[in-house]
């Protein structure tokens, strides 16, 4: 769900949608939006992603590569549909928001199946199961999590050739993510234009309903919720008291987006619906 206006999805629930930065594109069949583009390390292998968004007022689509393998991911507000499309396959799953919630319930019907086994295992294997499964098991069937708390932080830097002000994030007292932030006016944009991103967690809600009564970006209570200024030019997350991941913005531009960027390659195979889990 990362430009990082929220935590990468491999870190929490906000994830989601994480979100990134820039590409010039003209066409003769376009519409105007916002052009994105981010790089994001992973701090213990050293890799890598590279990620474009291209932001509209009712759809989004992102490109990313990662160690060379080319992915991207598209979100259609009218027609309440995802793509996810993999360029080394040339394939395209479309799911829609009724397959989201037919696959939550796999997903329920999976953990039912996994807790009733779990009953007939001696106590520690069964502890040590229920604690791999832990919160991400509880995320995803709806708890609350702790919010994040932002608190100004010492000092201020230049990033991309523009000024920020440093920020670190909290959850139970616990430091999971540093940042430098910008306000809007800074790329001259303002919270609206993301606001695809409430209709995008409101279809996402239906696969993580943890997602619901989030603050999204976009939302008028996005910036005071989260504390800090609207745009992170840089921010570092942590996992277990470690640096593990520093996503940096690289440009914003506001400018014409071809209608082919949200629409499935020509000739890539298309699946619909939910995959089979295995």
């Amino acid at each position: 769900m990362a430009l990082t206006l929220a935590e990468p999805v491999a870190s929490s629930k906000h994830d989601a949608f994480l979100l990134c930065f820039c590409v010039s594109i003209g066409a003769l069949s376009a519409g105007q939006g916002i052009i994105l583009k981010q790089s994001s390390e992973d701090l213990g292998s050293n890799k890598t992603t590279s990620t474009t968004s291209y932001i509209e007022s009712d759809r989004v689509a992102t490109s990313s590569t990662v160690d060379g393998k080319q992915m991207g991911f598209i979100y259609l507000a009218d027609g309440n549909m995802m793509k996810m499309i993999d360029h080394s396959k040339k394939t395209v799953r479309e799911m829609s928001g009724e397959d989201l919630e037919k696959m939550m319930g796999q997903v329920n019907e999976a953990m039912a199946k996994m807790q009733e086994q779990m009953k007939n295992m001696p106590p520690q294997q069964r502890a040590m199961m229920e604690k791999m499964m832990g919160g991400r098991m509880k995320e995803m069937m709806g708890s609350a999590a702790a919010k994040p708390v932002y608190k100004r932080a010492e000092g201020s830097a230049e990033i991309g050739g523009h000024s920020c002000d440093w920020y670190d994030g909290f959850r139970d007292d616990k430091l999971f993510a540093q940042l430098c932030a910008a306000g809007w006016n800074t790329f001259d944009l303002q919270a609206s234009d993301f606001a695809v991103f409430q209709k995008m967690a409101a279809f996402m809600t239906k696969l993580v309903p943890a997602f619901a009564g989030q603050a999204v970006i976009g939302s008028d209570d996005w910036e005071q919720e989260q504390t800090f200024p609207g745009v992170p030019l840089e921010q570092t997350i942590y996992i277990g008291g470690k640096p593990h991941t520093r996503t940096t913005m690289e440009s914003v531009e506001r400018g014409a987006i071809d209608d082919s960027v949200f629409e499935t390659p020509a000739g890539y195979k298309v699946e619909k619906g939910v995959p089979k889990m295995r």
